[in-house]
């Protein structure tokens, strides 16, 4: 196995005391360049073993859940010689904040396991001589040709002040330019890292969790036949242990980031089983909901993706969306984003302008760029909260339809008045869905987080304790317009600097407290374990006062059932999330799983069915 374990705390405490949630630094071994591929063992502890036991171990509780979350990042994110692994030290922050800092995740019965996986993504700029020692002979030749036509007109220019050898300078620069973008694509590392990506992350992801698999139903095989179960039969016992970690499966939860977000969507479209019969129907039949489990072991929970890499059909069905019965299989899935991410703006739809098959600008976007809002208007909080709650009824006796989520997104582009739609319009010839419906509703199931101009405390340098906005540059709001965006840029850079005007546009998810603590309590208790935690938190402890309707029923809701404990609780989370300024598109099945307490099966084979 290419991979590399540690702990992400030493030796899993902190004070002495036991992480309430183990966590582990799991390290691709694949190399920047493959000339630099050596053999690496993981000869010091911990190992791979020692997640298992851990895994083990949970499993032996009473504990309802039982979690894996792997939490994986982007691109850029290399370590050069002699500097250190920020990657590592974030999630060591993670790992601290989830036993230390979280109450409702700190304090809780946990039998969950935190994995931080790191790939071999490198650091912009790429190394410049082997960036140039690499050139291939052709470009080499090309590049040599340019400069030396360039400087024989240059020359002649000079000698005999003929201006038409102005047209031998631009023919020699233009070959040498050529060369010159290659270079640049070269040392900008996106199309290096999303090879490694591709064709390193997620091969050793996949071969890890296949351990893992193999792994736990060994331990368990052991313990039946040491416990003198099935002394002289270990095929049978493996058989029994096959059967009891079916009734009892770990969920595996999913937190990608940037590119990261393109490795997880990957990693579960390989491991999920192509030949599932509820995955397969066929053209006449759209009514499709493959199971959740892979392996014997784990069965997949919840998938986060924080301005994810990856492209906006993802949530669309159709030819192109490769990626729906992977996406179908998760009981959860959140998408945060933001309008100011540049970072997609500039590599991402640059990369797709000449590598995806599309004829207009707005299918090259990202899903990380995606915006929430009600038409023509300026909402916060969870924009569709009265379209979702007004289906209190029993589902399944009512006929009335879901409320879709498409009519909610949109990407924004850098003409201020403009915006294009996901459905739809007879006005705007790149919209993105050929339907007024989407039959098979990928996109419903999908909360959207809109983020852009999301204002709360952070940690980032200089600024700590001050309320600012946490993705874009101050005084900065929706829609923006190409100084914004150059403005945003500097302040991006600013941000690998820890300068005290840095703005980290793409990743300030995990700097913001409000953000950071959605996140992971998504992770680790999902959304209704978010919405039970939140509602034990007063007001003040988000630095707000609530209106006195809402503390009146904040004040009450102890007295309540668990249906109305949920719907105050929805209440007060769309309530903070408008104080934070954050735009929130919620998926019904969140409303009629999480609120409602409606069987979720049922629920997703309705969604699933429209």
């Amino acid at each position: 196995m290419d991979l590399l374990i540690d702990d992400l705390v030493k030796n899993q405490k902190i004070d002495g005391k036991n992480l309430t949630i183990p966590g582990y630094f799991i390290r691709s071994t694949a190399p920047i360049n493959i000339e630099d591929d050596k053999l690496k063992l993981d000869e010091t502890l911990p190992t791979i073993d020692d997640v298992i036991d851990h895994l083990y171990q949970n499993s032996q509780s009473q504990t309802e859940e039982l979690g894996l979350v792997i939490q994986i990042h982007g691109y850029n994110t290399g370590v050069k010689d002699g500097q250190k692994d920020y990657v590592r030290e974030d999630w060591e922050r993670v790992c601290k904040y989830l036993n230390q800092q979280d109450k409702a995740l700190k304090d809780r019965k946990s039998n969950f396991v935190y994995l931080g996986y790191r790939w071999s993504s490198e650091s912009v700029p790429s190394n410049l001589k082997n960036a140039f020692n690499s050139l291939p002979s052709l470009l080499q030749f090309l590049l040599y040709s340019g400069l030396a036509i360039t400087a024989l007109g240059i020359l002649l220019l000079i000698l005999f002040s003929y201006s038409w050898f102005g047209i031998l300078i631009l023919v020699g620069l233009c070959i040498a330019s050529f060369v010159g973008t290659l270079f640049i694509l070269r040392i900008i590392v996106y199309f290096r890292d999303e090879y490694r990506a591709r064709y390193y992350a997620v091969p050793d992801l996949i071969e890890f969790i296949r351990q893992l698999d193999q792994g736990l139903i060994e331990r368990y095989t052991q313990h039946l036949i040491s416990s003198q179960t099935f002394l002289d039969d270990e095929k049978q016992a493996r058989k029994q242990a096959k059967e009891e970690w079916n009734k009892k499966r770990i969920k595996l939860t999913f937190i990608g980031h940037s590119m990261g977000g393109f490795i997880t969507t990957e990693v579960v479209r390989v491991l999920s089983d192509a030949f599932d019969q509820k995955s397969i129907g066929n053209v006449k039949n759209l009514n499709k909901q493959p199971s959740s489990n892979i392996g014997r072991v784990f069965s997949l929970g919840r998938l986060i993706l924080v301005s994810p890499d990856i492209p906006l059909n993802t949530i669309l069905s159709g030819r192109t969306n490769f990626l729906r019965s992977s996406l179908r299989r998760f009981e959860e899935a959140y998408l945060f984003s933001s309008e100011g991410d540049v970072a997609l703006r500039l590599a991402s739809t640059a990369a797709s302008y000449f590598s995806f098959p599309a004829s207009t600008r707005t299918q090259g976007y990202r899903l990380g760029n995606v915006t929430v809002n009600l038409p023509d208007t300026n909402v916060y909080g969870i924009v569709n909260l009265k379209q979702i709650s007004s289906a209190d009824y029993q589902l399944f006796v009512s006929n009335k339809k879901f409320d879709h989520l498409l009519k909610y997104l949109g990407i924004k582009v850098l003409n201020k008045q403009e915006q294009r739609n996901l459905l739809q319009n007879k006005k705007d010839p790149e919209s993105l869905v050929p339907k007024s419906e989407d039959p098979e509703s990928i996109a419903d199931l999908f909360t959207y987080f809109d983020c852009t101009e999301y204002q709360d405390k952070t940690d980032y340098p200089g600024r700590d304790g001050k309320t600012i906005n946490v993705l874009i540059c101050p005084n900065q709001k929706s829609p923006l317009n190409l100084w914004q965006y150059i403005r945003l840029l500097k302040a991006f850079l600013d941000s690998f600097n820890n300068s005290s005007t840095g703005i980290d546009v793409h990743g300030g998810y995990f700097h913001g407290y409000f953000s950071k603590m959605i996140i992971y309590r998504l992770a680790f208790v999902g959304f209704e374990g978010l919405l039970d935690s939140l509602i034990l938190e007063q007001p003040n402890e988000f630095n707000l006062i609530a209106p006195p309707d809402l503390q009146e029923k904040l004040n009450r809701s102890g007295e309540l059932n668990t249906v109305d404990k949920h719907k105050i609780a929805l209440e007060y989370f769309s309530w903070i999330c408008e104080q934070k300024t954050i735009q929130v598109a919620a998926s019904s099945e969140r409303y009629y799983v999480d609120v409602l307490n409606e069987p979720r099966e049922k629920v997703r084979s309705a969604f699933l069915s429209q």
